[in-house]
């Protein structure tokens, strides 16, 4: 490759890290708009929304199974689902099959609470091609992953 190739092979990189990190510091405007409207954390929102998510599939959750998706301890789910119930955002049910465990279930409040990220993404995807939705989905997974990746020393510590 030519040092012209390079070149325009790093203005593209450059530019989308700047658009993630851009995407990065609106999500956090949003979180810190979130969190001063409500009392609930960002953690205790990505609870709601994971369990109005499976609702909407059909299935329900556990808290082990919620604590596992947020890769949180059972103490720390603990506490997220108790604020929850006291907000009105979800409760916990017995489960039939099983006396011993519970699920969680979200309330009509938890179901009502709006999602302006997902609504945003459907507004901004609305003039992609399905290949480029395929690509930017792919790509996505991807940063998720290597984030993970790089944030799985840290959460092995505790």
């Amino acid at each position: 490759m030519t040092g012209d190739g390079q070149h325009v092979n790093h203005e593209r990189k450059d530019g989308l890290v700047r658009a993630i990190a851009d995407l990065r510091q609106a999500e956090a405007r949003l979180a810190r708009r979130r969190q001063a409207s409500r009392s609930l954390s960002e953690l205790d929102l990505s609870a709601v929304r994971i369990v109005v998510d499976v609702a909407n599939e059909g299935r329900e959750l556990t808290p082990t199974e919620i604590a596992e998706t947020l890769q949180v301890s059972s103490a720390s789910i603990t506490a997220v689902l108790r604020r929850l119930e006291d907000a009105g955002f979800a409760e916990l049910r017995a489960n039939p099959a099983d006396r011993r465990s519970k699920f969680v279930v979200a309330t009509d409040v938890g179901r009502s609470l709006n999602d302006p990220v997902a609504d945003s993404v459907t507004r901004a995807a609305v003039d992609l091609t399905e290949g480029e939705r395929m690509v930017v989905s792919r790509f996505l997974r991807r940063v998720t992953e290597e984030i993970d990746a790089a944030l799985q020393p840290e959460l092995s510590r505790g």
